[in-house]
């Protein structure tokens, strides 16, 4: 039996208001204190993918008043019913609002922020942050379950050093616990008291199908509503803490934040299992909103504030959206236009256009440079077409040999191309990662791998499929030299065994076209030699002195981009410090970080932040600096990424975003470790965990989120973005 759930540790308001009332649209509405006469305020809206509130502070930061409604996915629609709740709460509350600056966060809140003339939108992270360090500025930990998400962010010095948030499992959030609510016949309001002190059964916190097959087997077992109502919390706790947080820190100054902070059984669950104490606000399901309306008081001149702000009138404007796509570039944005009276306000557009404008705008996107001028470097000169088909050679050929975009080809295409070549071969490198990719080796897998090898079997699938090349080149890499100091420098063991892989795979075409040789830079010069003349010699019918001089010729092309990356890096990093900018270094392995289609093209997405965005080898790392301490580590990425880890931490400049996947063994234990180089020098850092699977939109919030932190910290100022730049380009150009 679980234990009851109790509070004893934790501290936990009475929801008490001056006046408090849920109106005919399902406005459930606050005044916080009588008031009278004209009130400054700070306006604060918190857009979220089930709720939507907002928050009024005045000028002494106290709390005037607060509404929180559904969104029931209309955004505009619900921050109009909000709007109109905050005209109903001066009637009611006999004052007057002078709303001076106005803040919108949440996942609706660039879209809103254009649509209502709003001064500032800031991320979920961020604002909550933000609000909790207000309420209280010793907070170290933040657990937030939302309706449909969750988040789990660290704090430190009063700096937010790590957010984490689930991606896939909606168990641990709210939208769950409503669900079994209704499941049991018992509504949200009583959940909580039909919970506490009621001791639960076990049940599983693995995933929603699970957990309600569970619940469902109590109910036929006997168990009461009370008592399932009780494991139900247990669970959504135990899926929080192993989903979401993982093996991370949890603190000792805890605030619970999000709507369901209001149950108070759900708040005794953690205190139970935690066996801390859990601090809960009166404003905790308004917190994102408190967030921005501190925040658009600290960031926005009280000059500027609410110069483009529409009124509270605006809940009675007429919205009419139109999709459109535009056709003015190969993006081919798909537009809502939002049409408010005389105003149209178009979102989804990526380049940065004023919608009036109907001609495309490109941006240079000056701060990703080097990283194209890496990827230009590593495909030796060669892009790919304008339909963004096949990157081939031009040399004239015996055989079209392919090298899929996969684990052993991320980072090593120069050599692999430079032999083919050598040999008279014309190497073949399919078109990017994409979901269809992924789907494609998803259908054929015979096992759960991790997202690289499923993309790189999808990759394979579709090389031999068009019937385009002759053979697949796909090498057994099994090692890299040794590095003094270290006992190993192996890669993976998908990365070494990922030929056998292919051919055990029923459902992939031609499997013995695929050309397996075997290199380990461990072995002697005379046995790689053997390996590759065994593999290569009969099918592309070349000698075994062709083969020893193409490797020779290989490694020297290895040899130069590796040198033409770092000269890269080095011209990026002086840059930096003319211009006193703060830099992001994407560290992971190559196939993780460098593949625009697993990564979500997130490093071109940061640099057009206005951020300079290089790959961990574009760094003068020193392997000796992670000695004697990981003298055994196993992995050569591994060695790789924890030397850059050490470089950046002592950087005052440069900022680490961890780029990996799910399922990634190796990762699990080397992020331990890299979490245990930037503690040591305070050094806040993110860790983006990727499944080539969805949207941007969760990652881009939480990148938002860092570079705040990144700011914070090195107190280096904020850039102007790309389009930023370009806009004043233009304006000096014009004047």
């Amino acid at each position: 039996m679980r234990p009851p759930l109790e509070l004893s540790l934790s501290s936990y308001p009475d929801f008490v208001w001056s006046d408090h009332w849920v109106d005919e649209q399902e406005n459930e509405t606050a005044i916080v204190t009588p008031r009278s006469g004209r009130i400054t305020v700070a306006l604060g809206i918190d857009i979220g993918s089930t709720s939507t509130k907002a928050t009024l502070l005045d000028e002494n930061d106290v709390v005037v008043g607060w509404v929180y409604r559904k969104t029931a996915g209309d955004p505009i629609g619900a921050v109009q019913h909000v709007l109109d709740a905050l005209r109903a709460m001066q009637k009611r509350g006999g004052f007057l609002l002078d709303i001076q600056g106005v803040g919108t966060t949440g996942s609706g809140r660039k879209m809103i922020k254009n649509v209502i003339g709003a001064d500032l939108a800031m991320n979920e992270i961020t604002s909550h942050a933000t609000a909790a360090l207000f309420l209280d500025p010793r907070v170290d930990t933040i657990v937030e379950l939302g309706g449909q998400d969750a988040k789990f962010t660290q704090l430190q010095n009063g700096m937010v050093y790590n957010s984490v948030m689930n991606y896939v499992c909606a168990a641990g959030t709210g939208s769950f616990i409503e669900e079994q609510a209704q499941k049991l016949g018992i509504s949200l309001e009583e959940f909580a008291e039909r919970a506490m002190d009621k001791k639960a059964p076990p049940t599983s916190d693995r995933c929603t199908v699970y957990m309600e097959r569970d619940l469902d087997l109590l109910l036929a077992r006997g168990w009461s509503k009370d008592q399932v109502a009780a494991a139900v919390l247990h669970s959504v706790r135990d899926n929080y803490l192993n989903k979401v947080v993982g093996g991370l820190q949890i603190g000792d100054h805890i605030y619970f934040q999000g709507a369901t902070a209001r149950n108070r059984a759900l708040v005794a669950a953690f205190e139970v299992g935690l066996r801390k104490p859990i601090r809960v606000s009166a404003y905790c399901h308004l917190t994102g909103a408190l967030g921005m309306s501190l925040l658009v008081r600290q960031r926005i001149p009280a000059k500027q504030r609410s110069q483009n702000f529409k009124g509270l009138d605006f809940a009675d404007a007429t919205v009419r959206i139109e999709p459109e796509t535009c056709e003015l570039c190969r993006n081919r944005c798909q537009l809502q236009i939002i049409h408010t009276g005389d105003t149209t306000v178009a979102w989804g557009l990526k380049c940065g256009r004023d919608y009036a404008s109907r001609r495309a705008r490109h941006s240079s996107n000056p701060d990703f440079r080097f990283w194209k001028e890496r990827d230009a470097a590593w495909l030796n000169g060669h892009a790919a077409s304008a339909a963004g088909g096949a990157i081939a050679t031009n040399t004239p050929s015996k055989r079209r040999v392919g090298l899929p975009r996969n684990l052993a080809t991320y980072n090593y295409y120069p050599y692999w191309r430079t032999l083919l070549e050598a040999l008279d071969c014309e190497a073949v490198l399919p078109k990017a990662s994409n979901e269809s990719v992924l789907r494609r080796g998803t259908e054929i897998a015979t096992a759960e791998y991790c997202a690289p090898v499923l993309m790189s079997i999808g990759h394979a699938c579709n090389l031999l499929e068009s019937e385009t090349v002759d053979y697949l080149l796909v090498p057994h890499l099994i090692s890299e030299r040794i590095p003094p100091g270290f006992s190993n420098a192996f890669f993976c063991c998908y990365v070494q065994a990922h030929a056998s892989v292919l051919k055990s795979l029923k459902g992939l075409p031609s499997r013995e076209r695929i050309l397996a040789p075997v290199l380990s830079s461990q072995h002697a010069a005379d046995q790689r030699e053997r390996h590759m003349i065994e593999a290569l010699a009969k099918p592309l019918d070349v000698t075994p002195k062709r083969i020893r001089d193409a490797m020779q010729a290989a490694q020297t092309a290895q040899d130069a981009f590796a040198a033409a990356s770092r000269e890269l890096g080095s011209r990026a990093i002086d840059e930096m410090d003319k211009n006193n900018q703060l830099g992001i270094v994407c560290i992971g392995r190559p196939y993780n970080t460098t593949d625009a289609g697993m990564a979500l093209d997130l490093p071109r997405k940061i640099a057009a932040m206005g951020y300079p965005v290089l790959f961990m080898d574009m760094l003068e790392t020193d392997l000796k600096s992670i000695l004697p301490f990981h003298a055994n580590m196993y992995w050569h990425y591994g060695q790789q990424i924890l030397a850059a880890a050490e470089q950046i931490a002592r950087s005052k400049r440069l900022f680490a975003i961890f780029y990996t996947n799910f399922m990634c063994g190796p990762d699990s234990y080397l992020l331990t470790y890299f979490k245990e180089i930037m503690g040591r020098q305070g050094k806040p850092y993110l860790c983006l965990q990727f499944d080539g699977h969805g949207a941007d939109a969760g990652y881009l919030t939480r990148v938002e989120a860092a570079l705040e932190t990144f700011h914070t910290w090195s107190k280096i100022p904020f850039p102007q973005t790309a389009i930023e730049r370009a806009s004043n380009a233009a304006v000096g150009d014009n004047q």
